[in-house]
């Protein structure tokens, strides 16, 4: 993909208005590509690799029929960082809100059934064309800053003791340079700490999600959570946690598969996965790990040992 052409791609089953919505955006934008045969719809994701997916079905079920066909796990996976534009009617702005405030779209605009404005499709394509160019870019974010920060801070206990020995040894500690390092590491923790690690939980069950909350609560994380390994998949997509939390048990494909899939995933392998596994899955461990899982965690959860682990993973160590 060339930076200054990104592709779209427009989505829809009638060939009409796939061909009038591409006249429209062909004038401002220069690779805009069309998909109108739901059979290859997934192929057609892979092949175009687009920046911005436009939804341009004429009813707001099948553009979430289409969505749902696309956001198979294993295609999810490798596709490219995009922004995920619905077309709607005046009648389903609810319904279009309400999928954009659940994170199921990225944006929505008001085309049908009059569509002869096309001013506000044609910002909303370029706001959308923003957010994934930065989303592609391969620039880290601050996240991944804080997440780097966290991990230099966990050193600073060492460097203490080393400043200590110096000290006991009659040495100056501001001579020995450990002091103002020492300074330098408070000073970036001060900073990470105003943004919170991001966890993500993938896990089926709803009470899980809630006592995962309360065990965790004193690591002071940003939590998100998933159900299936699709919603994982596109959760991801939208903002890279820092951790994965994944249980073996999925509805849609089970957690080892999924690790798996990440795993073979350049922009995922990086991810650090903790798999949550239940009593007597010795064999399901040895799976995990081999699918690349960092560590595992068991059932029923031990406060403490769930603490470490996930301290351990997101900071180099496993502090009190």
């Amino acid at each position: 993909m060339s930076e200054d052409n990104p592709p779209i791609l427009i989505a829809t089953d009638r060939v009409l208005d796939a061909e009038m919505i591409a006249r429209v955006l062909s004038e401002e934008f220069a690779r805009v590509h069309v998909s109108t045969d739901s059979r290859q719809a997934v192929q057609d994701l892979a092949l175009r690799r687009p920046a911005v997916l436009v939804l341009a079905f004429n009813t707001l079920l099948k553009s979430e029929r289409h969505l749902e066909g696309l956001r198979q796990p294993d295609a999810m996976a490798n596709a490219p960082p995009h922004r995920v534009l619905l077309l709607c009617s005046q009648d389903d702005l609810g319904a279009a809100y309400e999928l954009c405030r659940k994170g199921h779209v990225d944006d929505f605009v008001p085309f049908w059934p009059k569509s002869e404005e096309t001013r506000p499709l044609r910002m909303a394509v370029r706001r959308a064309l923003g957010q994934a160019s930065a989303a592609r870019d391969g620039a880290p974010g601050a996240g991944e800053f804080a997440a780097q920060v966290r991990r230099l801070a966990a050193l600073t206990p060492l460097l203490e003791e080393q400043a200590a020995r110096t000290a006991a040894d009659g040495a100056s500690v501001a001579e020995d340079g450990i002091a103002p390092l020492l300074d330098a590491l408070n000073a970036l923790r001060g900073l990470a700490e105003r943004l919170a690690p991001r966890v993500l939980v993938v896990d089926d069950d709803k009470f899980q999600h809630k006592l995962l909350g309360q065990l965790l609560g004193p690591a002071k994380l940003d939590l998100a959570f998933a159900a299936t390994a699709t919603e994982a998949v596109v959760a991801l997509h939208r903002r890279r946690p820092d951790l994965i939390l994944m249980d073996v048990s999925l509805p849609d494909l089970d957690g080892v598969h999924t690790t798996r899939l990440l795993k073979s995933a350049e922009q995922f392998a990086a991810i650090p996965v903790i798999m949550i596994t239940g009593v007597g899955g010795r064999s399901m461990v040895i799976e995990s790990l081999k699918a690349g899982a960092a560590d595992f965690v068991v059932k029923p959860f031990d406060k403490s040992a769930l603490l470490g682990k996930v301290r351990k993973v997101l900071y180099g160590r496993a502090l009190p």
